[in-house]
């Protein structure tokens, strides 16, 4: 088992705290976090102030695979010619038409890199990792504006890099793309690292208080199910008779109905501030008035989030604030 540790240095105004990422051999780990946060700890790695290791000894940098969400190719080669230099570079066995296979970039396998589009070179990208034999793979926003042929591809590669026994690492500020591709999720802010859980079970419950014994709140990505802590959750949104848990900007789908959540996280301080709305009351920072009856709640969150407050809600919110 491998991990990721990080210290920030003293005064060298960093936002990220000290984090420990465990990292698992033969399987893939997600860690969910904002753009910013990604480049922070890219930048501690690429500087050795955020140290790899595997059962207490560091991994040497030859070891190490960084992939980052902009990778330089060299445009007027062709895609023979891009991953035969990735292959003399890293002094791989692997012959470069089988990395051309792997990628399903032989159809355009003669073809100049700057012609091909930017999918399709970020697949050629992808196929470096597969000559650098690596224990440990890093890859900065694998997804990022790649259509859903080449996720499948790279994800398909990185599943088999993690069954060969390597760790694999992803940043994304998607949660979506984590729930789908990794085996374990960490969560990381300013504050903390977090692990998320899910269930990738087949079998669901028929009695949602099942999934409610302790505290969390399921909200299902595809084939796996995320659980949310309360004080996590910005606020939640009815649309399309459907409803949405909200946590940084990012939305994902609960099969509770609006009032069901209602009932259930109104001991953990939410509110019911609309007939589409409910807030996580620890999360408000202000109240808005627009005009006599039209009013918001502004959010503490990043992009300050604006939430309807409904005029018959007010005197009702009044109430619970003491006011």
């Amino acid at each position: 088992m491998a991990e990721l540790h990080f210290i920030p240095r003293a005064g060298a105004g960093r936002r990220l705290p000290e984090l420990t990422v465990p990292l698992q051999n033969g399987a893939i780990t997600a860690c969910h976090a904002a753009s910013e946060h990604q480049l922070e700890l890219i930048q501690a790695i690429v500087s050795k102030e955020a140290v790899l290791n595997e059962r207490e000894s560091e991994i040497p940098a030859g070891k190490t695979s960084l992939m980052l969400r902009e990778e330089g190719l060299y445009p007027k080669l062709t895609v023979k010619d891009q991953l035969t230099f990735y292959k003399r570079l890293h002094q791989s066995d692997l012959p470069v038409k089988a990395a051309a296979e792997a990628m399903q970039l032989l159809d355009c396998y003669r073809e100049r890199i700057d012609r091909l589009s930017y999918s399709v070179q970020r697949r050629i990208c992808a196929s470096k990792m597969l000559f650098q034999q690596a224990s440990v793979y890093i890859i900065e926003e694998m997804e990022q504006n790649v259509d859903t042929e080449s996720r499948k591809i790279i994800r398909a590669q990185l599943r088999k890099l993690a069954d060969s026994g390597s760790a694999v690492l992803l940043l994304t500020s998607v949660m979506e793309s984590a729930v789908t591709a990794a085996d374990t999720i960490y969560r990381l802010n300013e504050l903390e690292l977090k692990e998320v859980p899910i269930d990738t079970g087949d079998q669901e419950s028929d009695d949602p208080a099942e999934e409610v014994r302790f505290s969390k709140i399921p909200a299902k990505l595809e084939d796996k199910m995320v659980l949310f802590d309360p004080p996590e959750i910005d606020y939640i949104e009815s649309r399309d008779s459907r409803s949405y848990i909200c946590i940084n900007n990012e939305a994902y789908p609960c099969a509770y109905t609006l009032q069901e959540l209602e009932e259930k996280l109104k001991s953990f301080g939410f509110f019911r501030c609309h007939r589409s709305y409910i807030v996580n009351l620890q999360k408000v920072r202000e109240v808005i008035t627009w005009t006599r009856n039209s009013y918001s709640l502004q959010l503490a969150n990043k992009v300050k989030t604006e939430v309807p407050l409904s005029k018959q809600k007010l005197d009702e919110l009044r109430a619970v604030f003491g006011l």
